[in-house]
């Protein structure tokens, strides 16, 4: 990886947007079930829907914040410095991580795992790399095609 890419690096936008793309499962997963019944949901049934997505967003913050200081940062860290950012690295230590999961404690937290950080990761390593001045170039390019 060459300096200049290396220092273009977006953390801040790549974190965001891994970590919005990541919870986006939980609403559906939650819409889904409250349509599966066929029924038109009482006020009960809402609000408890709104505190179920309130208390698993803040869950899913918690252990996303803390699952990308202990493992994310430091891996991407090893990943930009010894192996040029290469796709093999995200997924290979996603699939390595995953199967720890499964090992560790069966199905469940596996498919869980491997849905949120499959997002994240994805999602991160299509972000961090992009040039912080993409805006900057296509406004010019704009400009330059109105003055012609």
């Amino acid at each position: 990886m060459e300096g200049n890419e290396v220092r273009n690096q977006r953390w801040d936008y790549a974190i965001v947007k891994a970590t919005c793309y990541g919870f986006l499962p939980v609403p559906a997963f939650a819409l889904l079930l409250q349509f599966e019944r066929l029924e038109f949901p009482d006020y009960f049934e809402v609000s408890g829907g709104v505190v179920f997505l309130l208390l698993s967003l803040s869950i899913y913050l918690i252990i996303t914040l803390l699952g990308w200081l202990l493992i994310g940062f430091p891996l991407h860290h090893i990943f930009v410095k010894y192996f040029d950012a290469s796709w093999y690295a995200y997924i290979g230590s996603l699939i390595i991580l995953s199967t720890l999961m499964f090992l560790w404690d069966g199905q469940m937290p596996f498919y869980t795992f491997l849905i949120f950080a499959g997002i994240q990761v994805v999602t991160f390593r299509l972000n961090v790399f992009k040039n912080k001045d993409h805006n900057q170039k296509v406004q010019s390019t704009r400009n330059a095609r109105r003055l012609t």
